[in-house]
């Protein structure tokens, strides 16, 4: 439900002035909190449906729609961190809303925030970055698609590195990256990368 901008003091005013006569009516959490997010105030909406949650244990279907709403205001919470580029505090409420509502929407929503940071670094050749994001996207989610990406930013730093014909320490960095990644990517990076230090070296007479 959507109120105007004169209509939500007087609303929440309702609203609070019914919870103080019954705190166990669970839609009147959800309307503040709703109210709270029409606000841009999400922290405020968590806190009302986490103290709804509590007050309404005895409520039949009470926990189940809280619950919904919470993860619901935790996913607005967060997409105004990242819209922001605020990603380490997106990242942090992420973590605070698993703990209190553990759904795979949440955990997929923390995969892609780190995600989309390492597209952006790849993109802008960042690629160390891009490495440093992958890594930590690993340890906090355990999700294989970021070795992926490891392996991938690796290959882009060797394979800027031979296009200097650093052939040495391009291989360098593949033998670095096999260490932290079992690839066939990087496999066939390495034995590419020495193909093409060969052939070069025959085309300059050494």
């Amino acid at each position: 439900e959507a109120f105007a901008a004169g209509e939500l003091g007087d609303a929440k005013d309702y609203y609070e002035a019914v919870l103080e006569y019954d705190e166990t009516q669970k839609d009147i959490y959800i309307k503040l909190a709703d109210i709270s997010i029409q606000e841009g105030k999400y922290e405020s909406a968590i806190k009302t449906l986490k103290k709804g949650i509590k007050n309404t244990e005895d409520v039949e279907g009470a926990k189940e729609e809280l619950t919904t709403k919470l993860e619901a205001a935790y996913i607005a919470a967060v997409d105004d961190k990242v819209k922001a580029a605020s990603y380490k505090e997106a990242l942090t409420m992420l973590d605070e809303a698993i703990a209190a509502v553990n759904t795979p929407v949440l955990v997929q929503k923390k995969k892609d925030i780190y995600m989309n940071q390492v597209t952006d670094m790849m993109e802008q050749k960042n690629y160390w970055d891009a490495l440093d994001i992958a890594h930590k996207g690993f340890d906090a989610t355990a999700d294989k698609d970021f070795q992926e990406k490891i392996a991938d930013a690796y290959i882009a730093m060797a394979e800027q590195e031979a296009e200097y014909g650093n052939y040495s320490y391009a291989l360098g960095l593949v033998e670095e990256a096999l260490y932290d990644v079992d690839s066939q990517k990087l496999k066939d990076t390495k034995l590419n990368l020495y193909k093409r230090w060969i052939d070069s070296d025959i085309e300059a007479g050494d």
